[in-house]
């Protein structure tokens, strides 16, 4: 029997065996959390920037208290009140004491989604965030989109970036979400009618939470204070 002598050399190079294994490992895990969302929607370009928790991100907040809402080109001014039940999330914008209009979401460990808003509902919901969120991160899902009693079959690629919008006069620092949604249309006869294709934006504050969303031009909610 032979014995090899440990030697400082020996020692660096298991080191730097034993890091590489971990280093691996742990990659390998924050890879497959970034690259798949809570419903198995699918990251596309894993971003650069600077890693957000949902809590830096406000899902747990509230929007301020007062906003604009925008329905069908009309402008409201609005309460906002936010009702918790387990994970769903739902914004009640109030108009004279009554639910003028509503937003649901669901508010869990991997991710925030969105599962109705601006008369429209989403099968499975649709992911805004999969946390941790590196900034600059996108990805895509799939599913059905109801509008009223009629499902759509529809995709959508998501994207995230960092935004300055101002509230007022003030300019907030915040995390925007772009949606690019593709609903289909049903076939007339032998021809197949293009998608349509909207455009939804989202934004989140630490401090004011998901206080501002655009849904092209005609459907949108933003604070009239900070």
């Amino acid at each position: 029997m032979s014995f090899r002598r440990w030697s400082p050399a020996l020692a660096t190079t298991a080191l730097t065996a034993v890091v590489s294994a971990i280093l691996l490992y742990v990659v390998g895990c924050n890879a497959t959390n970034a690259s798949t969302g809570p419903d198995g929607s699918r990251v596309v370009t894993t971003g650069t920037g600077p890693i957000y928790s949902g809590k830096q991100l406000g899902v747990e907040g509230a929007p301020p208290r007062r906003a604009t809402l925008t329905l069908a080109g009309s402008k409201h001014e609005v309460d906002v009140a936010v009702k918790r039940t387990g994970t769903d999330v739902e914004f009640l914008m109030m108009l004279h004491g009554e639910v003028f209009d509503t937003e649901r979401y669901v508010n869990t460990l991997d991710g925030f989604q969105l599962a109705a808003a601006g008369g429209e509902t989403f099968d499975p919901p649709l992911d805004l965030l999969v946390l941790p969120l590196r900034v600059g991160s996108s990805w895509s899902w799939s599913g059905i989109v109801r509008s009223g009693d009629e499902p759509q079959r529809a995709t959508a690629t998501v994207r995230t970036l960092a935004d300055a919008p101002y509230v007022g006069t003030v300019s907030v620092d915040a995390i925007r979400v772009d949606v690019k949604l593709s609903i289909e249309l049903p076939p007339r006869g032998d021809v197949k009618p293009q998608p349509i294709v909207r455009e939804l934006s989202f934004w989140f504050n630490e401090r004011l939470g998901l206080f501002k969303r655009q849904f092209g031009t005609t459907s949108g909610r933003e604070p009239l204070e900070k």
